[in-house]
C-alpha cells in the first residue's frame, strides 16, 4: 500500500506495463459524501511501450442511480464525453470505471467484482486492460484487469490524505 498526497501523478508498475493516474484524476476522485456515486475513466495508451495514462473522469449524471450502498451507471452521456474527446484527436478512449464507498477504507464487493467482470467483458475499447477504482474517504484502490482473458491481475491500495 502506498501513502500519497496528491501533488504529483501516481505512477503503477503492473507485471505487463505502467498505468499513470494523473494528479488531478485522483484528486477529482477524493470525495467525502454518504452515498456512492462514480463515472467513466478515460485516458491513452502511448504506442512506444504498454503504458497507459488515464487523464479524465466522468462524474455522476442525471439519469445515474446514486444510494448510500449503491450506485448504478446509467447515463449515456459518460460515452458521449468520450466519443466528443475521441473525435477531436483519435487518442482518448475508454479506460474504465470508477466509484466512491462512504466508508472510511475501500471493501470491495462481490457486486463490484462481478460488474467490473462485465464491464471488461462488454466494454468497446482499443485498450488491452481495464482499469477500475474504488474509492473511499481514505484510500484508493485500483484493479487492473486483462480484457483478453477477463481476469483481474493486479491491485494496488493507495492511502489518501
Amino acid at each position: 500500500m502506498k501513502d500519497v498526497i496528491f501533488v504529483e501523478n501516481v505512477i503503477i508498475n503492473f507485471k505487463l506495463g505502467v498505468v499513470i493516474i494523473e494528479k488531478d484524476v485522483l484528486s477529482s476522485l477524493k470525495i467525502n459524501i454518504n452515498k456512492e456515486t462514480g463515472g467513466v475513466l478515460y485516458g491513452f495508451k502511448l504506442k512506444e511501450n504498454n503504458e497507459y495514462v488515464i487523464c479524465g473522469c466522468t462524474k455522476k449524471q442525471n439519469d445515474d442511480e446514486s444510494s448510500e450502498y449503491s450506485f448504478y451507471r446509467k447515463d449515456k452521456k459518460h460515452f458521449e464525453i468520450i466519443k466528443q474527446l475521441w473525435l477531436k484527436d483519435k487518442t482518448i478512449m475508454y479506460l474504465g470505471d470508477w466509484h466512491y464507498h462512504p466508508a472510511k477504507y475501500v471493501n470491495a464487493s462481490n457486486t463490484d467484482y462481478e460488474s467490473f467482470k462485465e464491464n471488461c467483458l462488454s466494454s468497446k475499447t482499443n485498450s488491452k486492460y481495464m482499469f477500475n477504482i474504488i474509492t473511499s474517504i481514505n484510500e484508493i484502490e485500483v484493479f487492473i484487469w486483462n480484457k483478453k482473458n477477463n481476469e483481474m491481475f493486479y491491485r494496488e491500495k493507495i492511502l489518501i490524505y
